[in-house]
């Protein structure tokens, strides 16, 4: 049994697929190539995304306030 599908896109959309190929690169090839720079970015993008953290100088000042307040 074949690990092959077809799917169907425009002309436009492969070419713009061809772009991020090299000579003698597949579809597949290239398809795999950018499915993995995404899931790249997406992992840098989460751990560039501070919002909702504290920097360091804000934790070690809230780690401060919280020790004199428990009397360390």
């Amino acid at each position: 049994m074949s690990e092959n599908t077809t799917i169907l896109i425009s002309k436009r959309a492969r070419e713009k697929i061809k772009e991020f190929g090299k000579k003698g690169e597949t579809y597949t090839d290239i398809i795999n190539k950018m499915y993995k720079e995404l899931k790249l970015k997406e992992s840098v993008d989460m751990l560039m995304d501070t919002e909702g953290y504290l920097t360091i100088e804000q934790a070690r000042k809230w780690t401060k306030e919280k020790n004199k307040l428990d009397g360390l």
